[in-house]
């Protein structure tokens, strides 16, 4: 996740672009956010790929669930969760193992 203290002098967080508050307050009130929905919004805005990683952390750390065309989910915060707990075991050199349990 961007910190603050990480962000430009006038880099605003993309959560806070004027032209993204509607979409994000709507999405974290619903919980949900269809993929094209986003999609199009982010092409009205000038993003960096950085920002659109920014604005997917930011909605998952909001429970905001993202659904594909027809209406199944294409992300969930606790789908990044186990995401980011397998690549942090293969960053352990255990892949996708289960964890092992003690012999005895």
């Amino acid at each position: 996740m961007i910190k603050a203290d990480e962000l430009l002098v006038d880099e605003v967080p993309i959560h806070e672009l004027e032209e993204l508050r509607p979409l994000v307050v709507d999405a974290i009130e619903r919980g949900t956010v269809g993929f094209a929905e986003l999609a199009r919004t982010l092409d009205e805005v000038e993003v960096t790929k950085e920002q659109v990683g920014e604005l997917h952390a930011y909605l998952s750390e909001h429970g905001v669930a993202v659904l594909g065309a027809d209406g199944r989910l294409l992300a969930t915060p606790e789908g990044a969760r186990v995401e980011t707990a397998a690549e942090a075991r293969k960053a352990a050199g255990r892949g996708d193992e289960a964890p092992r349990r003690p012999e005895i």
